[in-house]
This record gives structure tokens, C-alpha cells and sequence, in this order.
């Protein structure tokens, strides 16, 4: 079983030929991603979770616990997670976990809880201000509470800076962008 993070978005057309392993030679497992499995990249444009590259094959997710194997073609593009979240406003999933570090890793002693508003609202944005790779995994360096994408103001809360894991302990994200416009 492979480790999995989500490592970004494929815009892929909707009807594809999936396989169960990286391999032509390999079945064909379907012949299009649900659209429930897609995630928007911008306004309309839709993408398949990635969550493993190997050669021109991208691991892809085709359900909540389904994942498929993927040959890109030219006419498909990879949009790293990291880039997709600093080229747009992200905010907090309800993956994350509410805690930020002032220091790389999962230090108790460095660590605050963000104030109730912020945890509980997934709509919380936040400001990328570096990543890092730390112990084999990816580290956002952020501030909070900013301003939303649409520019309406932040909660009223104690500004927090500091360091969060790019991914949940299930390998989904923390962050995440509103790509739909205001």
C-alpha cells in the first residue's frame, strides 16, 4: 500500500481509462473519474486528486476510499498543491487539527491553540508566508486570520502566526482555497 498525501490537482477531461496499477497492460479498473471525486482548480475547471506520481502515471482519487492509476497526456495539467494555495487565498479543513507551532514539527511547547472562531469556521483564510520540508514532511508557515478572497474582513480574533502540517495524519490536506470566486 502506498503512503498517500494529496501532492496536487490533474485537470483531466471526465472520460479517462483507469488501471488498477501503472501499467497499460494492467485492468482497467474504469473509465472516468465520478464527478464527486473532482475538485474544483479554477471557476469551472476540474481536476483529479493526485496523491502519487510515478513516471507519466498519476495515482488519482475515483471515490472517498478508491484510488486508480492514471497515464497523463499532453492536453493534462499537474497543479501542485503547494502552488495551488499560494496562488489563491487559502483557508483551514476540517482536517486540520486547530493547533499551530511556532517552531517546525509537532512540539507540544511550541504549540497554541487558535481561538474557537478560527478552529471552528473552515472558511478562516490564511496567509502562506513559506513552506519547508521537515522530518519527510511538508510544513506551511501562516498567518491568521486574514482577509477571504473576496476581500470581507477576518474574524476578530488574537493574529496568530506559525507553523502547521501541510496534511493531516489520513494525508489529507489542512488547507485548502476557494477557487469559485466571490
Amino acid at each position: 500500500m502506498l503512503a498517500v498525501v494529496l501532492l496536487g490537482l490533474l485537470a483531466t477531461p471526465p472520460d479517462v481509462v483507469l488501471h488498477s496499477e501503472p501499467s497499460p497492460a494492467a485492468p482497467i479498473v474504469a473509465r472516468s473519474i465520478p464527478a464527486d471525486a473532482l475538485r474544483t482548480i479554477q471557476n469551472t475547471q476540474l481536476g483529479a486528486a493526485v496523491y502519487t506520481i510515478r513516471g507519466g502515471w498519476y495515482y488519482v482519487a475515483i471515490g472517498a476510499k478508491q484510488k486508480a492509476w492514471l497515464h497523463k497526456t499532453p492536453k493534462m495539467v499537474f497543479h501542485l498543491y503547494r502552488d495551488l494555495l499560494t496562488r489563491n487565498v487559502p483557508v483551514f479543513t476540517s482536517r486540520w487539527d486547530g493547533r499551530i507551532y511556532g517552531t517546525l514539527g509537532h512540539n507540544p511547547s511550541t504549540s497554541t491553540p487558535l481561538h474557537r472562531a478560527v478552529r471552528s469556521g473552515k472558511s478562516v483564510a490564511v496567509k502562506i508566508l513559506a513552506n519547508r520540508r521537515h522530518q519527510g514532511g511538508l510544513w506551511f508557515q501562516i498567518e491568521t486570520p486574514v482577509p477571504d478572497q473576496c476581500g470581507a474582513p477576518p474574524p476578530r480574533v488574537r493574529p496568530t502566526k506559525g507553523w502547521i502540517p501541510a496534511y493531516a495524519p489520513d494525508g489529507e490536506p489542512n488547507l485548502w482555497f476557494a477557487s469559485d470566486g466571490c
